[in-house]
């Protein structure tokens, strides 16, 4: 239950202008878990991604649920300790807590999320891909880490629909003025476009939330510091 932080997800529906309480989800958790700190649904609402940050001893965890007969079933659960973390971090890396925020493309075919305090808060984001699109196949597939230290990188993470432009938060960087770090896809590999900086100066936290549309060509950014929390949101097009 709430009280002891397990965690519990509610699914609402709308019927003209009135939502109402469509079913509940209350994952397979302990104590502390922390399920349903971060949801995502994909745009025909079948199919939802939950994590628990406080899973698995605070490695984390992302629940994959599928909506079947109108009934919501756990098709898998992506731990660090499922996949092939350990094999591709070092003993450092594989405590990265995972499922603080999930961002995904519509088929959920490949899964991000980040830990954006690890190394010292410079911050890692994870891909996992689902290849053959079957039970338990989710696997860790790609690594990337920031060169620039101290920056949270990864607090906050978008992606377009097509899969193939990300951009990463890293709010912490000079002093908190904050930075957006966009990568493209080539293949399997993502590189680093453009890396755009806050122009407002420290203090602002530019890049705690970060958006992007369909097409991959307009970015939104926040920076809900500035001028004494006043808060701002900066407008991207490419």
């Amino acid at each position: 239950n709430a009280l002891s932080n397990k965690g519990k997800v509610h699914i609402y529906t709308r019927t003209g202008t009135n939502w109402s309480l469509n079913s509940s989800i209350t994952g397979p958790c302990n104590v502390n878990d922390n399920f349903g700190y971060e949801v995502l649904l994909n745009q025909d609402g079948n199919k939802l991604l939950i994590g628990a940050n406080g899973a698995e001893n605070n490695r984390g965890a992302i629940y994959y649920y599928i909506l079947n007969n109108n009934v919501w079933k756990l098709y898998e659960i992506i731990q660090q300790t499922s996949s092939l973390i350990d094999s591709n971090l070092t003993t450092e890396q594989s405590t990265i807590n995972i499922g603080n925020n999930i961002s995904s493309t519509n088929n959920f075919n490949h899964i991000y999320t980040s830990g954006s305090s690890f190394n010292n808060n410079s911050g890692v984001l994870l891909e996992y891909s689902n290849i053959k699109k079957k039970y338990d196949n989710y696997r860790l597939r790609t690594v990337i880490l920031n060169a620039d230290n101290n920056v949270i990188f990864g607090y906050s993470v978008a992606i377009n629909s097509t899969g193939d432009r990300i951009v990463v938060s890293g709010h912490g960087f000079n002093s908190s003025q904050g930075k957006v770090y966009i990568y493209t896809r080539s293949g399997s590999i993502w590189n680093l476009e453009q890396g755009i900086a806050g122009p407002d100066g420290s203090n602002v936290y530019f890049g705690r939330s970060v958006a992007i549309n369909s097409t991959g060509d307009r970015i939104v950014v926040g920076g809900h510091i500035f001028n004494s929390q006043q808060g701002k949101i900066y407008i991207y097009t490419k």
